[in-house]
């Protein structure tokens, strides 16, 4: 009875091929971070249609803050002894909390947040491809522009 030979598979040649990467740095599309340096940044932690990151609803924050300050400076001068506005002061007073209270609700978190980890960074900074080093649009771009090309280039990323 012949025996079988068992013939192992051989390695014939190895071939080493060096390449040189052409474009390591991929700062061009833009830059993870702990922290936010640009209006145009994207915060990893929430959802792109979140609350608290949506342009519009910082945009309405801000006018519900200046309102809110211009009733707490009509308060101020309402409470003022002497005055015959300082029977209105209450009102004002209670018209201030309500204002401040919507404007910090407006920016809560609606998406329930994303964990990131403690090996991650929380933000992606936008290239000054889009934006000045003063956080003002580039060339002829519009603010909707350059969070379209961010979101883009984090997209890439």
């Amino acid at each position: 009875m012949p025996t079988k030979t068992k013939t192992a598979k051989r390695i014939l040649s190895v071939k080493i091929i060096r390449q040189v990467d052409e474009c390591p740095d991929t700062s061009y599309l833009g830059e993870y971070s702990n922290r936010a340096t640009s209006d145009y940044s994207i915060d990893r932690r929430h959802s792109e249609d979140c609350a608290s990151v949506k342009q519009e609803t910082k945009d309405a924050k801000a006018k519900l803050e200046r309102i809110g300050a211009y009733l707490d400076k009509l308060r101020i001068e309402a409470g003022q002894p002497g005055t015959e506005q300082s029977s209105e002061w209450e009102h004002l007073d209670e018209a201030t909390d309500i204002v401040d209270a919507l404007a910090e609700d407006m920016t809560e978190c609606d998406c329930g947040g994303h964990r990131v980890s403690s090996r991650e960074l929380p933000y992606f900074n936008p290239s000054l491809n889009y934006v000045t080093k003063d956080d003002k649009p580039a060339d002829d771009l519009t603010p909707e522009d350059v969070r379209k090309y961010t979101r883009q280039d984090y997209d890439r990323m």
